[in-house]
């Protein structure tokens, strides 16, 4: 989505708070600190586990604007299993997008093959986004980009107060094909946000046709 229009939507000129989970090498990150630069108290809080990117994301970012925290965001605080996407065997592209909460099942590699036994199981932290924003203590969330992989049910489980009570927007993806095991359609994640309302729904253009991102905006801190 344009940053721009992001920035338009939240329609501040100081005194805005971004979420970004799933920051992968910070190229939005980059182009929310560009586009919202002349804001006054502009804060950005980043959140991404997989070490690539992490050093990605440090070469990239130098802002005293933006914090980024070294884990992923889910359902549980402490260990997981994380699923790493590594380096395609047929086509040898480094697959630094497509981690997760949870494990790929066969539908991602029907619909691209060069994932196929690409992924590895490692441990990485997590955090609660109720527990982030307690212990940093946030107060109200602009906007909140979720970028997941097929475990949006698990952020939202483990942002419950959160998304309920500070957080205006939120930009995620969905897929109705299960393309992460155990990942839920879009009206399972919709019935997990019941404060929320569809703004917009943008369709995958090609490959996962049954899927796309949303905006959604919480009714009851609107």
């Amino acid at each position: 989505m344009n940053k721009a229009f992001i920035k338009s939507l939240i329609n501040k000129t100081e005194d805005v708070t971004i979420f970004e989970v799933g920051a992968a090498d910070g190229l939005d990150t980059l182009d929310f600190a560009n586009t919202f630069s002349d804001v006054k108290n502009f804060h950005l809080y980043a959140f991404e586990p997989d070490s690539r990117n992490i050093l990605a994301f440090k070469q990239r970012i130098n802002n005293p604007n933006v914090v980024l925290c070294e884990k992923a965001v889910g359902i549980d605080d402490g260990e997981v299993d994380w699923y790493t996407s590594t380096r395609s065997k047929t086509t040898q592209e480094d697959l630094i997008y497509s981690s997760s909460l949870r494990a790929p099942s066969g539908d991602l590699y029907d619909i691209w093959p060069q994932f196929k036994d690409s992924f590895i199981k490692e441990k990485k932290q997590s955090i609660r986004l109720d527990t982030f924003v307690e212990q940093n203590n946030i107060g109200m969330i602009d906007f909140a980009w979720v970028d997941c992989q097929g475990a949006e049910d698990l952020v939202i489980g483990g942002g419950k107060n959160t998304l309920e009570n500070k957080v205006k927007f939120l930009y995620t993806e969905f897929s109705n094909r299960e393309i992460y095991q155990g990942e839920k359609n879009l009206e399972q994640i919709l019935a997990l946000l019941p404060t929320y309302e569809v703004v917009k729904i943008f369709p995958n253009a090609n490959s996962d046709l049954t899927g796309g991102d949303i905006l959604l905006v919480n009714r009851s801190v609107a």
